[in-house]
């Protein structure tokens, strides 16, 4: 077809071009991206994760991102917090997506991640899983009640978590995480530990107020499983 003083729309107005000296190109940017798995997460919580390069533009011209969206049996327990369209990605770019998991049930969730571009549509996969808590916090504050200044109260043997899981649980770490360091020591029991299925840990922790007013503390235990750390108010 003879293109010459062809008539060509730009930004929807009609401009008459001679392009009997013109070489044009049609171009397709393409972007590629991948399979996302977020892993495990509480039942009722939330989790966010963060992807590097989910979207990249392996091209040599820039391709706009029209819209992110999610389809499928489980496409409401994902969302997306951040790398939220429209915009255009430039070539070589790559993208950070923050994606946000809330499991509705124990188990695998799964949807179909849908980006649109400005040339055709990617489906890739994402999913998760759904658990139940391996820890139960057996009292998520501890008392100690009122105390002269620069006296001491001790709680012996104080019960904090329990394994209610039906394998061993590991206690890496416990750590106090504040905001008041200064007031509470732990003693036995503060170290690491596993715990059988039913067994709880025990900790012993001394309260010395070193001012007038109400304090606050808080013990944090680290373990191999999902909902870590374990958090106890003092």
């Amino acid at each position: 077809k003879d293109h010459t003083a062809a008539l060509w729309f730009v930004d929807n107005i009609p401009v008459q071009i001679d392009t009997s000296d013109a070489v044009f190109s049609i171009v397709v940017p393409k972007v590629s991206s991948q399979n996302i798995d977020v892993r495990q997460c509480l039942v009722g919580s939330s989790k966010d994760s963060s992807v590097a390069s989910f979207i990249t533009n392996p091209g040599p011209f820039p391709c706009r991102i029209d819209s992110i969206y999610f389809t499928g049996p489980d496409a409401s327990s994902f969302g997306l917090v951040s790398g939220v369209p429209v915009y255009t990605l430039a070539p070589n770019a790559p993208t950070v997506t923050e994606f946000r998991f809330i499991p509705r049930r124990v188990g695998i969730h799964s949807a179909i991640v849908r980006i649109v571009t400005q040339a055709e549509t990617i489906q890739k996969t994402i999913v998760g899983e759904g658990v139940i808590p391996s820890v139960d916090v057996l009292s998520s504050v501890i008392d100690f009640g009122k105390i002269l200044v620069n006296t001491t109260k001790d709680s012996l043997r104080a019960g904090t978590i329990k394994n209610s899981g039906s394998t061993p649980l590991t206690i890496t770490a416990m750590r106090q995480a504040g905001p008041n360091t200064m007031d509470f020591r732990t003693g036995s029991g503060s170290g690491s530990v596993t715990l059988n299925p039913g067994d709880t840990a025990f900790v012993d922790i001394t309260f010395q107020p070193n001012d007038v007013g109400r304090v606050n503390g808080s013990l944090m235990f680290d373990f191999v499983g999902p909902g870590s750390p374990a958090i106890v108010q003092l």
